[in-house]
């Protein structure tokens, strides 16, 4: 039982609202992303989380979002879905995604089950690099 909401308190509750969250999507057929901007209030005793359930990525689908926005960032409609090696080439990225309010880290790609936020130069250059290897 949690006494007092501290930064210690915070991160075990943390912990078990991703256990519990993880359950319901995999039941729900969901995915959960990572709990991000976790902030507590040690005299109000609260802690809230940032929480985003979602669809998985549809392999052989477009999204409507990845072919309104990809020519933002110089990267066609046919990369959506495409693989790339990262440049010490020991990871295989994935392309399942963009964020178009995104400055920075604008394109969503995976890599063993895990979303990374990457930024459109490197993905460019990483999917020239591949293109030319072949």
């Amino acid at each position: 039982m949690i006494e007092e909401m501290n930064r210690e308190s915070a991160k075990a509750l943390s912990a078990k609202v991703k256990e519990v969250l993880e359950e319901l999507a995999q039941k729900e057929g969901l995915q959960l992303r990572p709990i991000r901007s976790v902030s507590y209030d040690p005299q109000g005793g609260e802690v809230s989380f940032k929480v985003e359930l979602c669809l998985p990525p549809q392999q052989g689908r477009t999204p409507v979002q990845w072919t309104s926005y990809c020519h933002r960032f110089d990267l066609l409609k046919s990369d959506f879905g495409r693989t790339f090696k990262s440049r010490d080439g020991k990871r295989e990225f994935l392309i399942v995604g963009l964020r178009p309010r995104a400055t920075k880290r604008a394109i969503v790609c995976a890599h063993n089950g895990k979303e990374y936020l990457l930024s459109p130069s490197y993905v460019r250059a990483q999917l020239e690099e591949s293109a030319n290897v072949r």
